[in-house]
């Protein structure tokens, strides 16, 4: 039993039982509304009590924020998610939050809000294991993919591009999938990622340069300064999140860094403080072992 049937809302937001098998389609959300770190903490309790007063049609199987999750919807029913006819067969999971905030979200509420998400899938992934025999992998679908009812992740902007677009550009996917495949005891399949050896060198090259200037001194950074990447970094102290993320470029693989989840912690523009850089740059070498491994 969901907490709609708990406390019914005023009226009807799911549909019981559904109209088809459940897929392993898994649509994620953001529920567009003020995230709970700015103000009461309580932001998905919130947007519960939203969805139970609301006129129009529109709820989620799970909701979460950083430190609590409802199951609003029994995963055998639908849940009103998405208006362009994936209802019947996906799940659906929204973070209590607005889809532009993501880089401007304190770090521990964002680590906490993608676990609590990715706890509510799992526990709802093995539940289509156990029920019907389906096993979400860590991957990313496209909408075509969807349609197909292959079993995986993509954005809910992904399925309605002309009307939605969260859970937004700067969403962890990689953390996030991270968090799901160790809630799953999965690996994470990134084969439609494309890193090929090429491209995964690249990356590597990248991050070790980074991690170099900031690993060489306090002073003056031990850097050629006859490359042209570098000729503004002769001071660890003027190095910027900005810069660095000016270093990556604007070529066809910054779109895959950016996919791959590298760049999340680059979207902090102007903190230069040097704990800050070796944190993050710690992260991304972690996470870019993880997906390339």
């Amino acid at each position: 039993m969901g907490w709609l049937d708990t406390y019914p809302p005023k009226r009807s937001q799911f549909r019981r039982p559904r109209r088809a098998n459940a897929s392993g389609v898994v649509v994620v959300h953001t529920a567009e509304n003020t995230p709970d770190y700015v103000a009461f903490d309580g932001g998905a309790e919130a947007v519960a009590n939203f969805i139970r007063g609301r006129s129009d049609p529109g709820s989620y199987h799970d909701l979460a924020d950083s430190d609590s999750a409802i199951n609003l919807v029994s995963y055998d029913c639908e849940a009103f998610h998405d208006g362009t006819g994936s209802n019947p067969h996906s799940y659906g999971v929204s973070v209590a939050t607005r889809a532009d905030v993501w880089p401007l979200a304190p770090r521990a509420w964002r680590d906490g809000a993608v676990r609590q998400a990715a706890m509510c899938t799992a526990r709802y992934a093995r539940w289509l294991k156990a029920t019907q025999g389906i096993i979400i992998p860590a991957r990313r679908i496209s909408r075509a993919q969807s349609e197909a009812r292959q079993p995986g992740f993509l954005a809910h902007g992904d399925r309605d591009p002309g009307r939605r677009h969260d859970p937004g550009l700067h969403f962890p996917w990689a953390a996030f999938l991270h968090a799901y495949s160790e809630e799953m005891g999965q690996r994470e399949d990134n084969t439609d990622m494309g890193l090929s050896a090429q491209d995964r060198e690249w990356i590597e090259g990248r991050i070790s340069r980074v991690a170099s200037l900031l690993t060489t001194g306090r002073g003056n950074a031990m850097v050629n300064v006859n490359d042209p990447d570098w000729a503004w970094a002769d001071d660890v102290e003027t190095v910027t999140l900005n810069e660095l993320k000016s270093l990556v470029g604007d070529d066809g693989r910054r779109r895959m860094l950016v996919a791959a989840g590298v760049l999340d912690a680059f979207e902090k523009p102007g903190d230069s403080k040097i704990a800050q850089l070796e944190t993050d740059v710690a992260e991304i070498k972690a996470m870019l072992k993880e997906l390339t491994a």
